[in-house]
């Protein structure tokens, strides 16, 4: 927090946390650190908006959702402990010596994995609000709301906010701090017209109710929501999964499940599990603090055009980093994001359930198209590609036209011969970084 925005001790800062999960929680544990650090004795409101009364939790942790759903973390690594720098202002235990002091569960040796139930982690995250309020100084308000926030607005130079039980409130706000996390889709969820779809699941207990038993359900999606679904609908019906002598699972059904369970998912191939400790972190190359530096030097952040690219950048390198790993094979990064995609097209087969073929390219392209008959892929895909070609074209007329440079590029040379030759000449080259250079340049002037 930066002193700066107040002037006067005697004037109240507000400042609004909406979603208030672990997310939330962390945001308010480091503004509490901040305030604590910075502005002591400035009068301050935080203002915590949150759909249900799971204030720290959330909707995915709550503490009140079935004991079967557990964590794909281990015990001795779920803390609310940072050792980042403002110090935290309360002294919180870990999650395993509050396990085993609160609940009487007796602690695991770190060589052990142990899994929890969601809800108990849920309510170590709830117990680590109420310490973080306890520890508050006289000169900080914390005010839990619950309710859900329909809309924004600026007013002056505060921000309004508007809920579904009180409309738009009295208080202005100088800072907003937007941790939803999980959300469904609330405009498909106004829409829907019949029971036969279930936008989000949590709480579960209460939200896969409407699921009878020997009806057939179709899950959209294959990560660890559909896990939390396909417990629900069976341990949670009373079945029984029970491990044989040889290791493997049994399903003992108790005739209250659904018929059938599919899922739908655009590559049909589960999500890579995570090892569950904190060593199997993940490296950002793209979303680097550098780059966050020159995006807070623009006065003005477009998320969709600037943010989201290099989130998914980095979800992609990470994937098939992992991918490359499994095949005893390495990623090399490039800060040209094209580079890394071309290295990881062979891969795409797989993933995408597509057909190779390894063919002649005229030959190939040519049964492809008498194969496809009359069918086009959508116009959009066409104009697309029309424009990176045109895009492509320009850009290497430009690297490899004519030049009064002293000493030519390989481009340059490529580019030369290229526009000089004739529809029917074959160029062979395997000079080392000459090659890419043909690639990139030397295009067919006619089908040989």
């Amino acid at each position: 927090m930066n002193s700066g925005y107040i002037d006067r001790k005697e004037e109240i800062y507000k400042v609004a946390i909406i979603g208030f999960g672990p997310k939330g929680l962390y945001g308010l544990e480091r503004l509490l650190a901040e305030i604590n650090d910075k502005i002591p004795e400035q009068r301050i409101e935080i203002h915590i908006y949150n759909r249900t009364k799971f204030f720290g939790s959330g909707d995915v942790y709550r503490n009140d959702q079935p004991q079967f759903l557990l964590m794909n973390y281990e015990d001795k690594n779920i803390d609310i402990n940072i050792e980042k720098a403002p110090k935290m202002i309360a002294n919180i235990e870990s999650f395993s010596s509050w396990k085993a002091s609160a609940n009487s569960f007796q602690l695991a040796s770190n060589s052990i994995p142990y899994y929890s139930p969601r809800a108990l982690v849920g309510s170590y995250l709830e117990h680590s609000y109420l310490e973080l309020t306890k520890a508050c100084s006289k000169n900080i308000t914390i005010i839990p709301h619950i309710d859900t926030i329909v809309d924004l607005k600026v007013v002056g130079t505060n921000y309004a906010i508007k809920t579904e039980n009180e409309d738009w409130g009295m208080d202005r706000f100088s800072k907003i701090l937007l941790t939803t996390g999980h959300f469904w889709f609330r405009p498909a969820v106004s829409k829907a017209s019949n029971r036969n779809q279930i936008e989000f699941i949590y709480p579960v207990t209460k939200n896969l109710k409407i699921i009878n038993a020997d009806t057939a359900v179709c899950i959209k999606g294959f990560g660890l929501t559909f896990i939390d679904t396909v417990l629900e609908l069976s341990e949670g019906r009373g079945g029984i999964f029970k491990t044989k002598q040889n290791g493997d699972l049994e399903y003992i059904p108790s005739g209250q499940e659904p018929s059938k369970i599919a899922v739908i998912t655009r590559t049909g191939l589960p999500m890579i599990p995570r090892k569950g400790n904190k060593e199997n972190t993940t490296q950002l190359r793209y979303f680097t603090q550098s780059f966050i530096n020159e995006l807070l030097s623009k006065h003005n952040i477009n998320f969709e055009k600037e943010v989201l690219p290099a989130v998914l950048k980095d979800m992609y390198y990470s994937y098939y980093e992992q991918l490359f790993a499994r095949y005893n094979n390495e990623l090399r990064f490039n800060d040209d994001f094209k580079l890394v995609s071309i290295n990881t097209t062979r891969f795409d087969v797989t993933n995408l359930r597509a057909t190779p073929v390894i063919s002649d390219a005229k030959v190939g392209f040519e049964e492809l198209s008498k194969a496809l008959g009359d069918w086009r892929a959508p116009n959009i895909w066409f104009e697309r590609a029309v424009k990176e070609r045109t895009e492509w074209d320009s850009y290497v007329d430009k690297e490899s036209g004519p030049t009064n440079q002293e000493l030519p590029s390989y481009a340059h040379a490529v580019g030369a011969i290229y526009r000089n030759a004739d529809p029917s000449d074959i160029v062979v080259t395997a000079a080392g970084g000459l090659v890419g250079e043909v690639v990139q340049i030397w295009k067919p002037k006619q089908k040989n």
